[in-house]
């Protein structure tokens, strides 16, 4: 099997992986061995396909998504910033300010 017939592969488990993170955002309780425990896969080769998927840890990556979800909601919602950390699973809006300038440059109050 050549590295080209590999790729499809990664492809399929980087986007059921996706999934699962995305039906999974709100829950902050979400966890990496959750992901491996839903996709069936040892945290090793899991942090393996992510990194080279993304060039992120696990734990990035699913904060990335996070992020990306917030990005959306405080662009396009009236919601307030405590309840866009709540729908992306922070329970603690200090510490999903803290993340979302860290992943943006900008705090998520001057984003809007």
């Amino acid at each position: 099997m050549n590295n080209n017939s590999m790729i499809p592969s990664r492809n399929l488990f980087m986007e059921r992986a996706d999934r699962i993170i995305i039906q999974h955002l709100h829950d902050n309780l979400f966890s990496i061995d959750k992901l491996c425990q839903t996709l069936a896969v040892s945290r090793m080769t899991l942090h393996r396909k992510i990194k080279t998927h993304s060039g992120k840890n696990t734990s990035e990556y699913i904060r990335s998504f996070r992020m990306n979800r917030a990005q959306q909601l405080l662009k396009g919602t009236d919601l307030s910033i405590k309840e866009v950390s709540f729908w992306v699973g922070f329970s603690d809006q200090g510490y999903f300010s803290k993340m979302f300038f860290k992943e943006f440059g900008v705090q998520p109050r001057k984003y809007r």
